[in-house]
């Protein structure tokens, strides 16, 4: 995302600041740092809270698998427009490969699958648009239909693969007609072995 991010001219939709501050609670940060008053944020909790904590964390973020879709369905009523969710589909109905891809390199992949459909390449795309908390209930019945998925991955755990494929393998597990699922590492680079 880098290159894109930073390299990379678009044409971009920026709303009107009355529209964004009516969709938009007023912002009240819950602790502000004052030199004249300071105070530790983020501080370690001690053994007798840590699980409590821990389980706090999972709960708060699995809320998020239903105010994310809530919230993006707010946006679009308002701004016309997608932006959020969970995760997004394209041309995937009739697909037989599917790629599952997160971030700018999306639209790249759309403008390819759309000139394989112009040769009659049956292929779609998932975009994963929360990686957490991972849409798994979702992302499986968008792939579920298809032979294969593809992964691109931009991030590599060494000695256990693809942290998205991984992901991916995860939420399609015990799955009836779950397709196979392959990792390709794009967007990074991996120096070679002499051997």
């Amino acid at each position: 995302d880098g290159f894109i991010l930073t390299h990379a001219v678009e044409r971009i939709d920026i709303p009107d600041q009355v529209d964004v501050d009516a969709f938009l609670p007023p912002y009240e940060p819950v602790q502000v740092l004052d030199p004249a008053q300071p105070i530790s944020i983020g501080a370690m909790v001690g053994p007798e809270a840590f699980t409590e904590v821990r389980f706090l964390q999972n709960f708060k973020q699995n809320l998020a698998l239903h105010l994310l879709p809530e919230f993006a369905a707010e946006f679009k009523a308002r701004f016309g427009r997608e932006s959020g969710g969970l995760l997004r589909t394209y041309r995937t109905d009739d697909a037989e490969l599917l790629v599952v891809a997160m971030g700018s390199v999306n639209g790249t992949i759309k403008d390819t699958i759309d000139e394989m459909r112009a040769d009659g390449f049956r292929v779609g795309l998932v975009t994963l648009v929360s990686f957490r908390p991972f849409p798994t209930q979702m992302l499986r019945e968008a792939l579920v239909g298809a032979k294969h998925v593809v992964v691109i991955e931009k991030s590599f755990a060494i000695g256990m693969g693809g942290q998205l494929a991984n992901n991916v393998d995860l939420a399609l597990r015990n799955t009836a007609g779950a397709p196979q699922v392959h990792s390709v590492v794009a967007g990074l680079e991996i120096g070679r072995a002499h051997v």
